[in-house]
């Protein structure tokens, strides 16, 4: 049990899987209201927590669409956007982790941006609003 009786919050540490009840009891004196709620520990470790991921955003896109990678070398990756029809309408090799693409003379519609880093390749889908 951790008692805390001067702090508005308390941090909990779970060492080991499983799943665990957390009962919350608040009281003012007077009155007193308590919760429990049940938590599952597990699978997510620091393999996980670095996985290599892309974000595209704004999604959709007006003009200009960012793409951030994280945990992948942007040095050694290649982006390429296809149109709707499968056709290649941008293609560049990445030089940093995040990159700026002007959208604005694509046409409006969804599109696939696969991105090839090292022996990875991500795919995600984003719609153009031009």
């Amino acid at each position: 049990m951790i008692e805390n009786t001067d702090q508005l919050s308390t941090n909990v540490t779970f060492n080991a899987k499983g799943n665990y009840t957390v009962a919350i009891s608040v009281s003012d004196g007077a009155l007193t209201t308590q919760a429990a709620v049940t938590v599952f520990i597990g699978g997510v470790g620091v393999d996980q927590m670095l996985a290599p991921t892309m974000l595209i955003y704004p999604n959709p896109a007006i003009e200009k669409l960012t793409l951030e990678l994280i945990n992948m070398p942007g040095n050694t990756s290649i982006i390429s956007i296809y149109n709707i029809t499968g056709s290649v309408v941008f293609n560049t090799k990445l030089s940093s982790e995040v990159i700026e693409i002007d959208i604005s003379a694509f046409d409006a519609g969804l599109y696939f941006i696969k991105v090839n880093s090292g022996n990875r390749t991500f795919t995600q889908r984003v719609e153009i609003q031009n």
